[in-house]
């Protein structure tokens, strides 16, 4: 589910909205580029609670996702995350917080390049 309206994407771009796929962007803006696909039970969040959960105060945080990029079934983009590049591949059940460069391939939780 795509929770607000704060988001674009190229053509050929497929969100797969089966088993739990949850796109935040009520707050920080996503533009996603052409090409990619975001797989099942995939989270991704665009505001951040800065380290207090019971925060009422969100901070939002906009995300910039490339041309082909795959996004593995149930990963996480967290809001640290601003930017993947063009052709990244992010694995299944990765935790990213942090930018990826186009090209590179992340895995794991936390996710960390390989």
């Amino acid at each position: 589910m795509i929770w607000g309206n704060n988001i674009e994407w190229g053509d050929g771009t497929v969100i797969q909205d089966n088993n739990g796929t949850d796109i935040d962007c009520h707050l920080g803006n996503i533009k996603i580029g052409k090409n990619t696909r975001i797989l099942d039970g995939v989270k991704i969040w665009t505001h951040d609670h800065q380290w207090r959960p019971y925060s009422e105060e969100e901070i939002p945080s906009d995300l910039e996702i490339g041309d082909n990029v795959v996004i593995g079934a149930y990963s996480m983009i967290l809001p640290q995350c601003n930017k993947i590049g063009d052709n990244a591949i992010i694995g299944a059940g990765a935790v990213v917080s942090k930018d990826v460069l186009a090209n590179e391939t992340w895995v794991g939780n936390p996710a960390r390049k390989v």
